[in-house]
């Protein structure tokens, strides 16, 4: 019992975790360009650190423009990397099936 204390707290260990966050982003996600993979992965760090994310703030943490940083979080949302209450709402961090096993990397075993 103590080996799964030990596991399940390095996978939430949130520095090593933002670190999986950024790695999901660089390699699982070619498909955006790199500023866009830069931009999501402060983003959602910043989520995860926070618990919830007011809109607000994300132009302050990214250093863009409230126009950009709203580009930003609507790739978020559609990617459904980021999730929220309303249209305005406070941002969350999503872990959804698709970032998984990137997130938490041998939390389930397919076998």
């Amino acid at each position: 019992m103590l080996d799964q204390i030990e596991f399940m707290s390095q996978l939430f260990q949130f520095d090593v975790l933002a670190k999986r966050i950024e790695t999901y982003l660089q390699l699982e996600r070619l498909d955006l360009r790199s500023k866009e993979r830069q931009r999501l992965a402060k983003l959602l760090k910043a989520a995860l650190l926070e618990g919830e994310l007011e809109r607000g703030r994300a132009g302050e943490i990214l250093g863009m423009s409230e126009s950009g940083a709203r580009t930003i979080i609507r790739l978020a949302l559609q990617e459904g990397l980021l999730d929220s209450p309303t249209e305005k709402g406070p941002l969350s961090l999503v872990f959804s099936s698709k970032t998984l096993e990137s997130y938490f990397p041998k939390l389930y075993s397919l076998s």
